[in-house]
């Protein structure tokens, strides 16, 4: 089953949760989906901006309506490494800097350039949703469709360890400690992938 949204999931979770209302559903799967990518680190993004000669600042905004948590890498390219393929320069991460609030990134001078070179500074970001989502626009159909598992064993444990609801379920074979448990081996999963950045056969999303 391919999903676009975090409601794909509405029914694959309805049988577990008896009497449960889509708003609450929503609720703990936007918490969920916040929590397993901030925790993980796993939701990526590779962002090319132009270089601009003489310019050491520029906006750093995700395909997606979101947070970005941090910078993982900036790499600058001149003409010459585009043409050839190369990956070009990483720059050490004392020589920029990350203003999260504003979406800029910062340059060292000695790194300015002196030319103009089209996608010539590469970035990639760990990206979170934000607290207040909304719309389709808020995460990664492929991150998704890989991580769903995550995310919805998260919502499941938290929904079932709500006190005196009809879908509270404390039993730790069918309810909230195992999700949890599972919840936390995805999280596993996905935080190797991210550490391993996808170099292996892996369950990961590929940015």
């Amino acid at each position: 089953m391919e999903m676009s949204q975090l409601s794909d999931l509405y029914p694959l979770m309805f049988g577990y949760l008896p009497g449960i209302d889509t708003f609450t559903l929503d609720q703990h799967l936007q918490q969920a989906s916040r929590e397993f990518c901030d925790k993980t680190e796993s939701w990526r993004e590779v962002i090319a901006r132009s270089l601009i000669e003489g310019s050491v600042r520029y906006n750093i905004t995700p395909s997606f309506d979101c947070r970005v948590k941090r910078i993982i890498e900036v790499r600058t390219k001149t003409q010459a490494d585009i043409d050839a393929g190369n990956d070009g320069t990483t720059l050490d991460p004392h020589n920029y800097s990350f203003n999260p609030s504003t979406l800029t990134l910062t340059i060292d001078n000695a790194y300015k350039p002196s030319a103009d070179v089209s996608a010539g500074l590469v970035v990639e970001v760990v990206l979170v949703p934000q607290i207040t989502q909304t719309g389709a626009n808020v995460i990664s159909q492929d991150f998704l469709n890989v991580w769903s598992d995550g995310i919805m064993y998260r919502a499941l444990f938290t929904l079932m360890t709500m006190p005196r609801q009809r879908w509270t379920n404390p039993d730790p074979l069918t309810g909230a400690p195992f999700y949890f448990s599972e919840y936390n081996r995805k999280v596993s999963d996905a935080m190797t992938e991210a550490a391993l950045r996808n170099t292996t056969e892996s369950d990961g999303w590929f940015g």
